[in-house]
């Protein structure tokens, strides 16, 4: 177990200290964590590992909302199938509404240019796989 995963423990043990050297310590031991699994003098501060859940679960959330042109960017780093549907679908919208609705829309459009960028990339994503997949094949033919 390395240091980083040590300190998830330490970090709600009522026998944690702290020196400025070097960091969260053991107030038993007065050094860093070196237990190998769990520790036999883990005593747990429920307070503060429930600050820590609270925490962590509104990092989570805050992570998970939804920001501007997400749709957008999850197209551009999508595949190419996504990509021809953002074009079709800003196709048909663009159409339906200048034709049937005597209105232009101005989001079609730059559905239109964010397809188009995600389908390029997406070609340029499976020409670079396909060159991994023969350099593979030569390698393992030396």
């Amino acid at each position: 177990m390395d240091r980083t995963a040590r300190i998830k423990f330490c970090e709600v043990c009522n026998n944690k200290g702290f020196s400025p050297q070097s960091g969260i310590i053991c107030k038993l031991t007065n050094a860093p964590a070196a237990f190998e699994t769990t520790c036999s003098d883990f005593n747990e501060d429920k307070i503060e590992s429930g600050k820590l859940a609270e925490y962590r679960a509104s990092r989570e959330i805050e992570e998970g909302k939804a920001q501007p042109f997400d749709f957008e960017k999850k197209i551009a780093n999508g595949d190419m199938w996504k990509a021809m549907i953002a074009i079709f679908g800003s196709i048909v919208w663009f159409v339906v509404g200048y034709v049937f609705l005597d209105r232009i829309f101005y989001y079609p459009p730059i559905l239109f240019i964010v397809g188009v960028v995600a389908l390029i990339r997406g070609i340029l994503k499976q020409k670079e796989e396909g060159k991994k997949r023969r350099m593979d094949v030569l390698d393992e033919e030396l």
